[in-house]
């Protein structure tokens, strides 16, 4: 759950609070532009992602041009209490293959 009160502007003089008043304002298509969005063109690249983290929609959650991108790897990881960064927790007896398969990938 989140409030409706966590909005960009909020964030942004978050941010300026943080940082100071000159802090740019992000600038989302110039990003784009220069890393290839979803058309990511770099190499050696993995990218977990996990259900239950609302960050999971800012990173690559499948590949979208497999011919190219030939050493992006993207992980969903689906499973009960799977978070923002679960996969750097340390290993568990019980973690589920979907877990177990995001952190080989990270670290062969």
């Amino acid at each position: 759950m989140r409030s409706a009160r966590l909005t960009h502007d909020w964030f942004l003089g978050y941010c300026r609070r943080v940082f100071g008043d000159d802090v740019p304002v992000p600038d989302p298509a110039a990003v784009n532009y220069k890393f290839g969005g979803l058309n990511n063109n770099g190499t050696n690249i993995v990218f977990n992602n996990a259900v239950e983290d609302p960050w999971q929609y800012a990173g690559m959650r499948e590949v979208h041009d497999p011919a190219v991108q030939t050493t992006i790897v993207t992980n969903l990881i689906d499973c009960t209490d799977c978070a923002h960064c679960v996969d750097m927790l340390p290993d568990a007896a019980n973690d589920p293959p979907a877990l177990t398969k995001a952190r080989q990938d990270t670290w062969a």
